[in-house]
């Protein structure tokens, strides 16, 4: 049985199973680039299957300053921290998939670790 998700629900809890409708993914998206200091224009939604964010950053590592960098989700894998080269993107850090939905709080402070 696959559970849609009405708009108003909480998607950061729940079990890993629950497909989030086109709403909730933007709200969430949304929600998670607040977090991250970063505006709704730097959030992109891909509804196929699997469903995927991805959110460009306006920060750079270190050690790859020449590249910028990129948060994406899928709701398989949860989130990453992703180098870009072109269209092509290199997942450098994961935050688990044990918790496909983390809080933006939670992905922000995965963020902040990630950079320092």
């Amino acid at each position: 049985m696959t559970l849609l998700a009405d708009p108003g629900t909480d998607l950061t809890v729940g079990p890993a199973h629950l497909v989030m409708d086109h709403i909730a993914v933007w709200r969430y998206a949304r929600a998670v680039a607040e977090a991250v200091g970063v505006g709704i224009e730097s959030v992109m939604v891909d509804q196929d299957s699997p469903v995927s964010v991805y959110i460009a950053l306006d920060v750079r590592s270190s050690a790859h300053p020449d590249r910028p960098l990129a948060l994406v989700w899928d709701e398989d894998q949860g989130w990453s921290v992703a180098l870009e080269a072109g269209t092509a993107l290199t997942r450098v850090a994961r935050l688990g998939a044990d918790t496909p939905r983390p809080a933006p709080g939670a992905v922000a402070e995965f963020l902040d670790s990630v950079l320092s």
